[in-house]
């Protein structure tokens, strides 16, 4: 029973505002409509055997499982490169949205900054901050020694060779590098 049907039956139900809240009331409440309708159906023989059987294909229909949609998201190759790195310190991403960061942390499983938190506390957001700024000031001794990140991955024009940091390129197809920020400082 669609729940927006139900909506119109009984206007109070507009009131709980979620309706998965109230879902396991609509399925029970449904149950037991159907249960009384059914016995009714059946309580002088078999009448109406038409619209048993139409009844019984409804149900069939109404019951198949929904097709799921599948869609295959690309895996960069930066991405499978740092599965293979060792080390599991932190990884601080420049190049993907904090959404699409979260998924690639679970096939690299390294721990990571500035990803998705559905709720920022001012001292989340403070630290954001600081490590931004880390990485703008070039001061990647810092992200490593400090905060225990090895990992930086940003686009091509990020860190110029006129920069001179003193860090090692361990991946560049050309358009992302990852730099071991540890190499020096181990």
């Amino acid at each position: 029973l669609p729940y927006a049907y139900l909506e119109v039956a009984f206007p109070s139900i507009k009131l709980s505002g979620c309706p998965v809240r109230m879902m396991a009331m609509t399925m029970l409440s449904a149950s037991v409509i159907f249960a009384m309708g059914f016995k009714r159906l059946f309580r002088g023989g078999t009448r109406k055997p038409w619209l048993i059987a139409l009844l019984l294909v409804i149900l069939c229909f109404e019951y198949l499982p929904k097709a799921q949609t599948t869609t295959k998201i690309a895996i960069p190759e930066y991405v499978k490169v740092l599965k293979e790195l060792p080390n599991h310190k932190g990884v601080i991403d420049m190049v993907s949205d904090f959404y699409v960061t979260m998924y690639y942390q679970t096939i690299h499983e390294k721990p990571m900054a500035l990803g998705y938190i559905s709720r920022r506390t001012r001292m989340t957001e403070e630290r954001r901050k600081q490590i931004l700024q880390l990485v703008n000031d070039r001061q990647f001794a810092l992200l490593y020694l400090r905060y225990n990140f090895r990992y930086l991955i940003s686009d091509d024009e990020f860190i110029k060779p006129s920069d001179k940091v003193p860090i090692k390129v361990v991946f560049d197809d050309g358009n992302v590098k990852i730099y071991d920020l540890g190499a020096t400082w181990e």
